[in-house]
């Protein structure tokens, strides 16, 4: 199996997946190989590159392991945020001043709008809807809340954040060649991770650790790189998750997946 990371490893700073990642990673199914998206992105996102890709490969993990399932939203295994600990959150953010979006499975939700609506809409297809949150995730589960940071003061307000409940929940922060300005941070549940949610979807198929690659570029993708049998990172891959790969392959820009299915896997 092999578990691949979305922005910065098959979306390029351009929005797209090129022709010769998405041959590539057809060629891997048609080999017998089964691949899995994984990322942070939430359901609407992710699913809608898995419909562009058209891979027949049917589970996926998305809001950083918080969740996987197929592309009709038929859940594999599911981990969202204690009620009590949204609240809070919820409470302590409006206090500070601080933008943050709630997401379940299906939508993501705002209680005003602000500028990362445009990076939202515009790069990864994300419809925000808007409303005050007034308890209403007491009637759906809370995958992850998702904040996004262009400046040192958004940033020193989401460090209160974590310095408050980065004890009790799992911080990550990811970016996007598309926003190379913007930090993406995700929090999930504190037994969360895209390495958790690998472990999990690799037992349900039957696989050992050494039938299992994954390849990435982020922070985030430190624990998917560490429950794989064989760790690959991309060129343009911070240098932490370098550290942590037993190879590196290409720059996003220049077909690095394509290049490790082509050259390793086939």
């Amino acid at each position: 199996m092999l578990t691949i990371d979305i922005d910065g490893t098959l979306v390029s700073d351009k929005f797209i997946i090129s022709q010769a990642n998405q041959e590539a990673l057809h060629k891997a199914e048609e080999a017998g190989i089964i691949l899995a998206l994984a990322s942070g992105r939430p359901f609407e996102s992710c699913m809608k590159l898995v419909n562009k890709l058209k891979l027949k490969s049917k589970y996926h993990i998305i809001s950083d392991g918080a969740w996987c399932g197929d592309k009709e939203g038929n859940e594999l295994f599911c981990q969202p945020i204690h009620n009590l600990l949204i609240e809070q959150i919820v409470d302590f953010a409006r206090r500070i001043g601080l933008h943050i979006e709630l997401y379940t499975l299906h939508h993501g939700y705002a209680e005003i709008k602000n500028w990362s609506d445009y990076v939202h809409v515009n790069y990864l297809g994300v419809h925000i809807k808007y409303q005050p949150f007034d308890e209403f995730w007491q009637k759906d589960s809370i995958l992850k809340i998702g904040l996004l940071s262009k400046d040192d003061d958004e940033m020193a307000l989401i460090s209160q954040m974590e310095e408050r409940f980065g004890h009790l929940l799992n911080f990550s922060c990811a970016s996007a060649p598309c926003a190379p300005d913007v930090h993406f941070i995700n929090i999930v549940h504190q037994d969360v991770n895209k390495g958790i949610a690998l472990k999990k979807l690799s037992a349900y198929y039957g696989l050992t650790t050494a039938q299992i690659a994954a390849i990435g570029d982020g922070i985030n993708d430190i624990p998917l790189l560490e429950a794989a049998g064989l760790a690959v990172a991309m060129e343009n891959a911070k240098a932490a998750l370098k550290e942590k790969a037993h190879m590196v392959t290409g720059h996003v820009g220049a077909d690095g997946v394509a290049e490790f299915i082509n050259d390793y896997l086939l």
